[in-house]
């Protein structure tokens, strides 16, 4: 980048301060990453929660209500409520019983399909641009 060093070295002997600077192509993968991560533990958080009520008739809502809704109001603090409201989608209802997988509509009727959490990251991006 022509002039961007000599600006820099401008910037830090005038305020004193040594910039680092990080590659934003790097930072939005790490993000995808965790991102995804976060995803994967809560499909299994949920799909755990059903193999226990279908194996032994035991409905753990009653201890683990409070916790989604503190992960439910996580969410929309930490994105939005459009946001958050996909995410809960794609973790209670992106798959039919049969395992296929649903498309998610917007409000212009357009469908989008999520094979995994990075194309849902990817379209949270893209939709409300985070």
């Amino acid at each position: 980048m022509d002039g961007f060093d000599e600006i820099k070295q401008a910037l830090e002997s005038i305020l004193g301060v040594q910039f680092e600077i990080e590659d934003l192509e790097d930072t939005l993968e790490e993000e995808k990453i965790k991102f995804s991560k976060m995803i994967n533990h809560l499909e299994k958080l949920v799909n755990f929660e059903h193999s226990v009520f279908e194996s032994s008739q035991i409905d753990l809502s009653t201890i683990t209500q409070k916790y989604w809704l503190m992960l439910e109001e996580t969410l929309e603090f930490c994105f939005s409520k459009e946001t958050s409201e996909v995410i809960w989608w794609y973790v209670h209802d992106r798959k039919n019983a049969a395992g296929d997988i649903l498309g998610w509509e917007d409000e212009d009727g357009t469908e989008y399909k999520f094979a995994t959490p990075a194309d849902l990251y990817e379209f949270i991006m893209f939709k409300f641009g985070f």
